[in-house]
């Protein structure tokens, strides 16, 4: 929104300088006879100034100008500084968990749900608001998975990561010890399993899982796509900004909304996103409506997490949109 005030301000100095210069010569403008009321525009006007068509040309830009500035401010949603002297909760209902993002003062965020049996910590870090409104999360427990056309590398934890210590290794080996120019997805989704430990606190439990996975609708990977999902994956264990997320803050007649392009967990891409979630669901007796990340009072995310998530539909849930 600044970018825009600046640029609106800009065309209105320009739009009084011509006015002011015409107002002078008192008659139809000629390159040779305007002068500029501001020093350094001189060079802008001369690209208009230069035919007898000039002022028909000065004035359909500057309606064009106009008109276009005037529906990129109408359709530009607000966006919400967050305050860093108190902190700021969003919410979302799920039917079976509500999630809480919380933006501390000073500076950490924690993401947790409230379920059935309890609140159990999703994500936590640190955030960061730019010029733009755009908030930097930069998690401690979670990173990015690694996308490669139909191939993947879902890390999504820290301690997923962890596991994979090996996989650059094994890939390589595996690609060394075969001249085969394409490979199954049954091949490729056994060939590396790896397991972590989902629960710190009882190392006898562990998952099994797959490194590299394949896109449902493909059933045979050349090797050139393995060779560059290689490259992809050595290339995210030297990048410093595997943790980091994004997400922005935007205000709506109803309330104000978090959207993320990067972050999934937050449901919402975009505005659209958001105004379909509110049409489809309208405002239960809890106060807020479901898959959309709205802002609430911090004092309400204190009193709901002192118990488990309510059973909202004894009937069954309704459908997931």
């Amino acid at each position: 929104m600044s970018a825009l005030k600046f640029r609106l301000s800009s065309g209105v100095s320009t739009f009084r300088t011509v006015c002011y210069s015409l107002r002078r010569v008192g008659k139809r403008p000629n390159f040779r006879e305007i002068k500029c009321a501001q020093p350094g525009q001189e060079g802008v006007l001369s690209m208009f100034l230069l035919n007898k068509n000039a002022w028909f040309v000065l004035s359909l830009l500057t309606v064009v100008t106009w008109v276009v500035a005037a529906e990129v401010a109408n359709s530009a949603e607000p966006i919400l500084r967050l305050p860093t002297n108190h902190h700021t909760c969003f919410c979302c209902r799920a039917f079976t968990d509500t999630g809480y993002l919380v933006f501390r003062a000073d500076g950490t965020f924690a993401h947790v749900s409230r379920e059935h049996l309890g609140v159990i910590l999703f994500d936590q870090g640190t955030w960061k608001q730019n010029c733009d409104g755009v908030i930097d999360l930069r998690s401690r427990l979670r990173l990015r998975s690694v996308q490669c056309g139909a191939l993947s590398i879902r890390v999504e934890r820290v301690d997923v990561f962890r596991a994979l210590a090996s996989l650059k290794a094994d890939m390589t080996s595996f690609l060394a010890a075969t001249k085969a120019a394409s490979f199954s997805r049954k091949e490729i989704e056994k060939v590396w399993e790896y397991s972590y430990q989902p629960f710190p606190d009882s190392p006898e439990l562990t998952s099994r899982f797959a490194a590299v996975t394949v896109a449902p609708s493909v059933e045979s990977i050349p090797r050139r796509k393995l060779e560059e999902l290689l490259a992809a994956w050595d290339a995210y264990l030297t990048d410093d900004e595997k943790n980091l997320r994004h997400a922005t803050p935007i205000t709506l007649q109803t309330g104000t909304f978090l959207v993320s392009q990067d972050d999934p967990l937050l449901r919402c891409a975009s505005v659209a996103d958001v105004k379909k979630s509110l049409d489809l669901w309208e405002a239960d007796d809890i106060g807020s409506p479901y898959f959309v990340y709205v802002m609430i009072p911090y004092e309400q995310f204190l009193d709901e997490i002192k118990t488990p998530q309510p059973f909202l539909f004894p009937q069954g849930p309704p459908l997931d949109p």
